[in-house]
């Protein structure tokens, strides 16, 4: 038997990937830590800086590339519109305080750590957003109606919209020719077509799919997942983030698919049954244990640990303050913002497949999450 020719199979490639979806949130739900990690753990020991099982899977790499726009577009299709209205001017306080905050110093420690300033400022970019791991908890004790709960739901769209917009300049400066003026222009005309395609065109197309030719479950969630897709390749297309047109068509296809509804049900699934955990899989592969115990990467890892939590919480106090909120309310906005995985990871990867940072970067941000 050729055990390497086995490794480069597509089919023992997708059943060690599929066996770490399965036992690794179990693991890290035993060990009483976020499914998630437990993806990015068995990531690592499947990698090639570990136990090298999956020494050239590309089909890896390329669901991964998917589960990461997937990643985004959910955030973006189940946002809850009319909380976020509800309670805008909070939302919209507390989201500005959270990422600005955070941002600022988390470049300001990554300049201190003598990183230059493209990379710090995406750097200090990925502690703008926060990641919603602590909902669940908050439903299961009959939070999710109250001020700061409902306040803190409508900012994340906030925190992932700016942690977005700054990853976007960023890739455009470092891999474009264009340069001052030029550069904002070009990349707000891109916003612009883009913004006109995810809110008008594939919005229209969807509703007259829908009540037409689309009364099979199957094609709606096809036309759903070609929106994705497609709102990537028009990103692309007009020099953005593919990031951007994955959030921005998940908000402008948000009340054609309802939460409730069997076809959200359908995309939840496949997204979280496979492409997004297949994507954190893939993001374990970058974990190198050599480089974890390095002081460098230690020090990295030290520095963004302290930005962000002292940004998260001043932004807390702050808005407090501003708002009348009760000091458990204030913790309460506090400890569901200071998670990080989802839009930190997504931004981490793409930072480091352009060559702005290198594995310690990587590393450090792994142990934040």
């Amino acid at each position: 038997m050729d055990w390497a020719a086995v490794q480069l199979s597509p089919a023992f490639g997708f059943t060690v990937v599929g066996l770490v979806i399965v036992f690794g949130p179990l693991v890290a739900e035993r060990l009483r830590l976020p499914g998630l990690l437990g993806l990015l753990m068995f990531g690592a020991v499947i990698g090639p800086n570990m136990l090298d099982v999956l020494p050239r899977f590309t089909g890896l790499q390329a669901v991964g590339s998917i589960g990461v726009l997937y990643l985004i577009f959910l955030a973006g299709l189940q946002l809850d519109l009319e909380t976020f209205v509800r309670y805008r001017v909070i939302s919209g306080g507390f989201g500005l305080l959270t990422s600005v905050i955070p941002m600022a110093l988390g470049t300001g420690v990554a300049l201190l750590l003598d990183i230059d300033l493209r990379p710090a400022l995406l750097i200090g970019s990925f502690w703008a957003s926060f990641t919603l791991i602590a909902y669940p908890t908050v439903a299961k004790y009959g939070l999710t109606k109250t001020r700061p709960v409902a306040a803190i739901v409508g900012a994340s769209a906030i925190t992932d919209g700016v942690s977005l917009v700054v990853l976007a300049f960023i890739v455009g400066a470092e891999s474009g020719d264009a340069s001052g003026a030029r550069l904002v222009f070009d990349i707000a005309l891109g916003f612009a077509v883009l913004g006109v395609y995810c809110f008008v065109v594939v919005p229209a197309i969807a509703r007259w799919f829908f009540t037409g030719l689309g009364q099979e479950r199957t094609l709606r969630y096809m036309l759903v997942f070609i929106s994705l897709t497609s709102s990537a390749v028009v990103a692309e297309l007009v020099g953005v983030e593919p990031l951007i047109g994955a959030f921005f068509v998940g908000v402008g296809l948000n009340r054609l698919v309802p939460n409730a509804s069997p076809l959200m049900a359908v995309t939840d699934f496949f997204g979280n049954a496979f492409f997004i955990p297949t994507f954190l899989v893939s993001v374990g592969l970058l974990f190198d244990p050599e480089v974890m115990v390095e002081w460098s990467t230690i020090r990295l890892a030290l520095g963004f640990v302290a930005a962000l939590i002292a940004g998260k919480a001043i932004a807390a106090w702050i808005t407090g303050r501003i708002f009348g909120l009760a000091t458990a309310e204030v913790g309460l906005l506090f400890s569901m913002s200071v998670a990080q995985a989802a839009a930190t990871l997504a931004a981490t990867v793409i930072g480091f497949d352009i060559g702005l940072y290198g594995s310690d970067v990587v590393n450090a941000v792994m142990v934040v999450v």
